[in-house]
């Protein structure tokens, strides 16, 4: 039986790699089913760039299984080869704006094939209609594969948003998140602090009248 386990994450970083593998379980021989692989790679506010593939939860042979995590906040992973998403895998991304690998996690790849599971988090409240390119391809690459389940977390129940293939102003394929209405009024959001500010004021008040 082999069980191994890896943690890493990267903040305020400008990294390289020439691979990455998250979770990649490759056996030989008749090993014990209970096997697996489990890797979690996290960026944040940070730019890593990768010459070769990025595997996530590849289960390259043998007996055994293999689970992946990736996830960007604020960041971009440049990967020159493939992007390899099996079965096991789960990819976050954090939005906190429009502006791609700065404001959003996203991802430049070569090539890409998709699986497991793609969860998309807005981290304020969205008032503004739009789109995110959250992987985009080489030119003349297409992707394979696609993902088995799509979450998109930090929006009201009434938007109208789409997670899907298209293609981008410069004709490359993307993976784009869309975002079309059902969002609330701007003059409804409380501005940041605002509700803090609001408690601080009836704290006060409550104070005035007890002195009174």
């Amino acid at each position: 039986m082999v069980q191994a386990t890896g943690l890493a994450t990267l903040q305020d970083t400008v990294g390289s790699a020439p691979s990455l593998r998250i979770g990649h379980y490759s056996g030989v021989g008749t090993e014990d089913v209970s096997s697996f692989a489990r890797g979690s790679l996290a960026l944040i506010d940070s730019t890593m760039a990768v010459g070769g593939d990025v595997e996530v939860a590849r289960l390259a042979g043998g007996v055994g299984s293999a689970a992946g995590e990736l996830s960007l906040t604020r960041s971009l992973l440049d990967v020159g080869g493939e992007l390899w998403l099996d079965d096991g895998s789960e990819m976050r991304l954090d939005i906190d704006g429009f502006a791609r690998g700065l404001e959003y996690g996203a991802i430049d790849a070569g090539t890409a094939q998709l699986d497991g599971n793609l969860s998309v988090e807005f981290n304020s409240v969205l008032t503004t209609p739009g789109y995110w390119d959250l992987i985009t391809l080489d030119a003349g690459s297409i992707f394979a594969g696609d993902f088995d389940s799509v979450e998109v977390l930090g929006v009201t129940a009434e938007a109208a948003w789409s997670l899907g293939f298209a293609t981008d102003h410069y004709g490359q394929a993307v993976y784009r998140l869309e975002v079309t209405g059902g969002l609330p009024d701007p003059a409804s959001v409380p501005a940041p602090g605002a509700i803090g500010l609001l408690g601080v004021g009836l704290g006060v008040l409550s104070l005035h009248r007890r002195r009174r």
